[in-house]
């Protein structure tokens, strides 16, 4: 509409359509309804601009009522007083500048609306475009004597106001732009820490629901045991066993927090593992006169942690000694093994399922995880997931890899730290 009306101003329609045929006084009418016109889109857009600035309230009610005096004016241009609706209009357009500068200076913008764009920019705009607009006026309106520049000032002053607007508006978008940003990075910095604080309150529930489950029968053998009077040495022996399962529980929830809390200082160390894996057998119960080893005669030098190999180890043979069938084998098979170009050495141990059953290989190397059928032997179900967090930690992997007839673990590890 601007455009309309600057270049009526200029009188370019006449002399550049002048081979359109148009009724007589046409692009006059054009002219001035571009005229009226445009007091009432300019306002809009101001009230827009300045009702997120918190002007005063009785001025943006004013600013609005001037606003509906276009339509006004239109009809009263268009039934052909023409030379009062221009002069009205100039009036209101005078009045308008007044109470929006007066509006800029009444403001007092939220700091977030301030960060966009401060307050004292937008007041020196509409100074700027106040100061321009009047000194036309006056000119027009015959309150003082026109110059030949002052014609020109009310097109220089739209198009000036326009491109001053258009920079205040891309600074002020870019600026939205990257606080959208920001409040975006932080929507989702708040959703990731609600979530990890949900899986951790689910953890805490899980961890303590184990440990008071798993607890719960030690405990009670323990309070039999001590308050039974016949077959003491028996009583005591059955109190020592649940005094040591509870202690595995508790080293196994000691392992798991660490693990999640630390980074593990590894030793590379010469391992001799047949060696690791006898000796592990001496110490499990019901492990020793089961344990059936098959050991390559070229069995490659080892050189890992010796300490968490060995924690993952007695993981697997503890597991294999107490969910196999009693009467059947563990067997445990190493041999050399290159995996990607990497050599290494894959412990296998097997054994054919007792009275726990099959486990859930989805489920296998979860926190907590225990099969029902396991629910008879006391544990924690940090095993076999902190076997595996620490087999990765060595380089290697474990996997579990059944056969028809056996459960079966695989576990691999390079034969040198990096």
């Amino acid at each position: 509409m601007f455009m309309c009306y600057g270049m009526g101003f200029l009188g370019l329609p006449g002399t550049l359509l002048s081979n359109i045929p148009v009724p007589p006084g046409f692009w006059d009418i054009t002219f001035s309804l571009s005229a009226v016109t445009t007091l009432s889109l300019g306002l809009w857009f101001d009230i827009a601009l300045l009702s997120t600035y918190n002007p005063n309230r009785y001025l943006l009610r004013l600013l609005k009522i001037l606003a509906w005096l276009s339509p006004g004016l239109a009809v009263l241009l268009l039934s052909g007083y023409q030379r009062q609706a221009l002069q009205l209009n100039a009036q209101a357009v005078l009045l308008a500048s007044l109470l929006v500068f007066i509006s800029a200076w009444s403001t007092s913008p939220d700091p977030s609306v301030e960060r966009l764009v401060p307050k004292k920019v937008i007041f020196s705009y509409y100074a700027l475009v106040t100061v321009s607009l009047l000194i036309g006026l006056f000119g027009v309106m015959g309150w003082s004597q026109p110059q030949g520049w002052t014609r020109y000032l009310l097109v220089l002053h739209g198009l000036v106001s326009l491109l001053l607007m258009t920079v205040i508006l891309l600074v002020r978008g870019h600026r939205q732009f990257q606080h959208n940003q920001q409040i975006n990075w932080k929507l989702q910095k708040a959703q990731q820490d609600m979530e990890l604080e949900q899986r951790r309150r689910h953890e805490q529930s899980q961890f303590l629901h184990m440990l008071m489950h798993e607890l719960k029968t030690p405990l009670a053998v323990i309070s039999l045991a001590l308050g039974t009077k016949n077959n003491r040495e028996a009583n005591l022996e059955h109190a020592g066993r649940a005094v040591q399962d509870m202690k595995a529980i508790i080293d196994r929830c000691v392992q798991a927090d660490q693990m999640g809390q630390l980074t593990l200082t590894q030793h590379n160390q010469a391992v001799d593992l047949p060696a690791l894996i006898r000796q592990l057998g001496h110490k499990i119960p019901m492990l020793e006169s089961r344990l059936q080893f098959n050991v390559p005669c070229d069995l490659p030098s080892l050189h890992t942690d010796q300490q968490l190999l060995q924690i993952i180890l007695n993981s697997l043979l503890d597991n294999a000694a107490r969910y196999s069938d009693p009467v059947t084998p563990v067997i445990v098979t190493l041999r050399g093994v290159s995996l990607r170009g990497n050599p290494g050495l894959v412990v296998r141990v097997g054994n054919i399922p007792g009275l726990a059953g099959w486990p859930d290989e989805q489920q296998l190397f979860s926190k907590y995880y225990r099969s029902s059928g396991a629910q008879r032997e006391s544990g924690s179900g940090l095993g076999l997931y902190l076997a595996r967090q620490l087999a990765n930690s060595l380089g290697g992997s474990l996997d579990y890899t059944p056969s028809a007839q056996h459960v079966e673990f695989v576990l691999w590890i390079p034969l040198s730290l990096d």
